[in-house]
């Protein structure tokens, strides 16, 4: 009997170790991901204040360089049997994004992280022909790409914005490219 109670204690303080052990490791690791975490939202903040943008304004962070260079708001160079649906029009967005990373990291970059709207209202992003580059590509350290990224809008739009978020885990943080005020 006492020699069951011996290995019943050695068991017992072996899985209070292990316990303890894993509870230092799982903490030690939440506290790298949130260190880590908060570095890296802060190199995908802009680094001014700025959190608008008209065209050739650069907005820029530790990652990338991205300015909208081009707007067209009564896009009309679509392939014939493109054409808006009634009352709409086709705007044209054209950006120079370039990859300003410090280590060898790749910028994945496509149209999901422009988001437009209308008036306030979401508006899709369309297709209008194959004479156009997009801006979906995969940019090495130091080099650029330039695409374009088309809208349907209602033909009496006012103010057209698209929002752009560096990295879609951080959906608190965006800034926006002023297509029209």
């Amino acid at each position: 009997m006492e020699e069951n109670k011996g290995n019943i204690f050695f068991i017992i303080l072996g899985i209070a170790l292990f316990i303890s052990g894993a509870y230092k490791m799982y903490s030690a690791f939440n506290n790298g991901v949130k260190s880590t975490s908060s570095e890296i939202k802060s190199k995908i903040e802009n680094k001014t204040e700025k959190k608008e943008f008209k065209v050739n304004e650069p907005f820029q962070n530790d990652f990338e360089k991205i300015t909208m260079t081009e707007v067209d708001t009564n896009f009309t160079g679509y392939d014939e049997y493109m054409e808006p649906k009634d009352g709409y029009k086709y705007i044209m967005t054209k950006f120079e994004i370039e990859n300003t990373s410090d280590d060898n990291s790749d910028l994945y970059i496509n149209s999901s992280k422009f988001n437009a709207s209308a008036d306030g209202v979401a508006v899709e992003e369309t297709y209008v022909g194959r004479n156009y580059e997009s801006i979906a590509s995969t940019i090495t350290k130091g080099n650029k790409k330039i695409g374009y990224i088309f809208y349907e809008v209602p033909q009496n739009s006012q103010k057209i914005v698209i929002d752009f978020k560096p990295n879609l885990v951080y959906d608190d943080y965006s800034i926006k490219f002023i297509v029209q005020e």
